[in-house]
C-alpha cells in the first residue's frame, strides 16, 4: 500500500483542517520531510531514538508538535515502547500501532519500512526535531493569540485577564526551546571551570549586581541571578530607604557602563516621593527641607547636580496600588525585552492582591510569594522585596527579628534565597551593641538566611535626614560635583 492511497483513508489532524481554512499567504510553518526523516531515524536507530524522546518528550495525540497524523501516531507508539524499555524497530512499531487502532490509519506496515529506507543519515537527526518544535511554537502562538484576540472582540471577557492567560500560554510555549539535553560531566566541568575562572578577575568578590555596601557585597558576593531577596522590617525601620539605596548600588553609582537597569514596584509611596528620595539620598540632602520648602542655597545646588545624575540612571518606576502577580510579571517582561532590566525592587510585598480572591490573607500571600521567586528565575535576575515583620517583635524583650516574624506566611522564608532584617537598636532604646560600639545612627541587616551562602550580621550607617545608607565606619561626605557613592 503506497502512502499516496493510504492519505485518502489517514483521519486529518487539527493541523491539516488549519491549512484548509487558512489563506494560501499564510498557511502554517510545517516541514513533513523534517518529519519523516525524524520518525523514520528513530526506526533505524536507538540512539536517534534516544536523542528525538529527549527533545520532544511525552506528548498527547492533543498536544503533537507534528503537522502530519501519521508522523505524530508514529513517534507515539516508539515513545510507548521506549517507556516499556522495548526495542523499537518497523516491527515493534507496526505493532504497537495495531494494537492501537492505528496502523492503518498511518498506511500499514509498509509505510513504516519506507520512513526507516528514505533515511539516509540519522547525525542531524537532532537539528531535525528542533525544527519541528519551531514549527509547532509558531502554528500554536498563533493559536494562542488568534483565542486572545477573538475573546477581546468579543467583550464578553475581562480583557486583563485574557491577555494575562495568553501570556502565560505562550510562556509555557517558550519553554520548550530551552528544554536541555543530559550533558557529560567533562562538559559541566569544563563550562564550570570557565565561570570560576571569570569570578577570580570580579572585583571585590562581587559576582552579582553589586549593593556599595562593604560588608553586605562580602557577606553575599552582590545579588544573584535568579534569587528571590526578602527584605524586611517593623515600620519606620528604613525598607523604602534600604531598597531606594540598593537600586542606587546598582543604576546610579556605578559607571554608566556598569550600572544595571532596575525596575521599582512602589506599592505605597508615589513616583515622585520616590525621586525625591533618590535625589536627596544621592546628593546628601536634607529630605525634610525639601519638602517644607527650606532648601538652602547649598542644598539646591547639590539638588541640581544631583538630579542631573539620577535623571540619567537607567531607573523605571511604577507606583500602582494594589499591583498582582500577572500585573507585575507582564510589566517585568516588557521592561526586560526593552531595556533588559537586571534588578527588580518590589515595595512591599504585603500591600500586593493575588490574581484572584482567595479564602485567606495566607494564602494569597503564599501564591504571591511563589509567583515573585517564579519571575526571578523566568527573568534571570534578582528580585528584590521589601516586606512587613509581624507585631510579635514587639512583644518580645529582645527585639532582634528572626524568621518567625515573617508576617501572614511561612511560605515567603520558604520560596526566599535570602532574607535580610533591617534592625535598629536606637529605635527601642539600645544605646550601644556588644561589642560597645554606639547604636546611634546604626542600621543592623541581619542576614538570616541565604541559600547558597553564609547568614550574618551587617552593620550599616544610617542619615534618616537624607536616607542614605553607608559602611559603619565611614559615612561619605558630598565635597564635590561628583556624586558621593553612599
Amino acid at each position: 500500500m503506497t502512502r499516496q492511497k493510504t492519505k485518502k483513508n489517514r483521519f486529518l489532524s487539527v493541523g491539516e483542517l488549519m491549512e484548509r481554512i487558512t489563506p494560501k499567504d499564510m498557511t502554517p510553518p510545517r516541514d513533513v520531510a523534517a518529519e519523516e526523516s525524524v520518525v523514520g531515524s528513530m526506526l533505524r536507530d536507538a540512539v536517534a531514538c534516544q536523542q528525538v524522546i529527549q527533545l520532544i518528550g511525552s506528548r498527547s495525540e492533543m498536544d503533537s508538535p507534528f503537522w502530519s497524523t501519521a508522523c505524530g501516531a508514529v513517534y507515539r507508539a516508539c515513545y510507548r515502547l521506549f517507556e516499556q524499555q522495548q526495542k523499537v524497530d518497523e516491527l515493534t512499531v507496526s505493532q504497537e500501532l495495531r494494537r492501537s487502532g492505528e496502523l492503518g490509519e498511518v498506511g500499514g506496515p509498509a509505510y513504516l519500512v519506507e520512513l526507516a529506507m528514505n533515511v539516509v543519515t540519522t547525525a542531524n537527526v537532532e537539528d531535525h526535531a528542533r525544527l519541528i518544535l519551531e514549527h509547532y511554537m509558531a502554528r500554536e502562538g498563533g493559536l494562542i493569540f488568534e483565542d486572545a484576540k477573538l475573546k477581546l472582540l468579543s467583550g464578553e471577557h475581562d480583557p486583563l485577564q485574557v491577555l494575562a492567560d495568553a501570556a502565560t500560554d505562550a510562556s509555557a510555549l517558550t519553554e520548550i526551546a530551552h528544554r536541555k539535553k543530559v550533558m557529560p560531566i567533562s562538559t559541566l566541568v569544563a563550562e564550570t571551570t570557565k565561570l570560576v575562572e571569570a569570578i577570580q578577575d570580579t572585583a571585590h568578590g562581587v559576582t552579582g549586581v553589586p549593593t556599595q555596601l562593604s560588608d553586605l557585597d562580602e557577606l553575599t558576593g552582590g545579588w544573584q541571578k535568579t534569587d528571590l531577596i526578602i527584605v524586611a522590617a517593623r515600620p519606620s525601620q528604613g525598607k523604602t530607604a534600604e531598597g531606594l539605596a540598593y537600586v542606587r548600588g546598582a543604576a546610579i553609582v556605578p559607571p554608566p557602563e556598569k550600572r544595571v537597569p532596575t525596575a521599582i514596584f512602589s506599592l505605597e509611596m508615589g513616583a515622585v516621593q520616590l525621586v525625591q528620595r533618590l535625589v536627596c539620598a544621592e546628593g546628601g540632602i536634607d529630605l525634610m527641607n525639601v519638602r517644607k520648602g527650606r532648601m538652602t542655597k547649598e542644598e539646591r545646588r547639590m539638588w541640581g547636580i544631583a538630579a542631573k545624575t539620577v535623571a540619567s540612571a537607567p531607573i523605571f518606576i511604577d507606583d500602582t496600588a494594589g499591583i498582582t502577580p500577572i500585573q507585575l510579571r507582564a510589566k517585568c517582561l516588557r521592561l526586560k525585552q526593552l531595556q533588559n532590566i537586571g534588578l527588580v525592587v518590589v515595595d512591599y510585598l504585603q500591600l500586593m492582591e493575588a490574581n484572584q480572591p482567595m479564602d485567606s490573607r495566607e494564602r494569597e500571600i503564599s501564591t504571591i510569594s511563589r509567583s515573585l521567586k517564579g519571575l526571578a528565575k523566568e527573568l534571570d535576575i534578582p528580585v528584590i522585596v521589601l516586606s512587613q515583620l509581624n507585631r510579635k517583635v514587639e512583644d518580645r524583650s529582645d527585639k532582634r527579628p528572626n524568621l518567625g516574624d515573617l508576617r501572614e506566611s511561612g511560605a515567603i522564608e520558604q520560596d526566599a534565597d535570602l532574607v535580610l532584617f533591617i534592625y535598629r537598636p536606637e529605635t527601642y532604646g539600645q544605646e550601644k551593641f556588644e561589642d560597645g560600639a554606639p547604636t546611634e545612627g546604626a542600621a543592623m541587616n541581619i542576614i538570616a538566611k541565604q541559600r547558597n551562602g553564609p547568614i550574618g550580621d551587617v552593620r550599616l550607617k544610617f542619615q534618616a535626614n537624607t536616607g542614605r545608607f553607608g559602611d559603619f565606619v565611614v559615612i561619605p561626605k558630598f565635597e564635590s560635583e561628583q556624586a558621593p557613592m553612599f
